[in-house]
């Protein structure tokens, strides 16, 4: 699968994941509160944002691990689920600085996040996955640029389905 198609199919794939998990996560408020559940990062004084980037954070080390070691030692978890996940973080990091509040808003947010993503995919030269995991460090500890992070983390899908074919 090229870029733009694997692109396109976890995009896919994680909206219904998102609606699922905006279901789980916010007690079933559905459309009330789509960072219900982040905001409860704030009894800590944690912003719901800062939230949101220490979750991706956990989910970029489990891809590190992977790629380090070449598996991972949750199998009910896979790598791909990681890289959704990552997907669907950075569309509510995204979300949360264009002041979503629904999730009907965040969808629609989602969708321009992914369309300018795709834009940056075009350069058929893809680093390693160690540089893109680098490249995405250096972007969540200067200003979070989304748009890139969702591109980035749709190379190092594509890469690791190259090493798992």
């Amino acid at each position: 699968m090229n870029i733009q198609a694997l692109h396109k199919a976890i995009h896919d794939d994680t909206l219904d994941v998102l609606r699922r998990k905006n279901n789980d996560y916010t007690v079933g408020k559905g459309e009330a509160d789509v960072f219900a559940n982040f905001k409860h990062s704030e009894i800590l004084g944690i912003s719901a944002g800062t939230g949101i980037m220490v979750r991706m954070i956990d989910k970029h080390q489990r891809i590190r691990t992977f790629v380090t070691k070449g598996t991972l030692q949750v199998l009910n978890e896979s790598v791909r689920d990681a890289i959704m996940d990552l997907h669907n973080y950075t569309a509510l990091l995204h979300g949360w600085h264009h002041g979503c509040k629904t999730l009907e808003q965040l969808i629609e947010v989602r969708k321009i996040l992914y369309d300018n993503a795709s834009t940056l995919l075009v350069n058929p030269l893809i680093p390693e996955i160690p540089d893109l995991l680098s490249k995405a460090e250096q972007s969540m500890s200067s200003r979070v640029d989304t748009i890139m992070l969702l591109a980035i983390y749709t190379k190092i899908a594509y890469k690791i389905q190259e090493i798992q074919k």
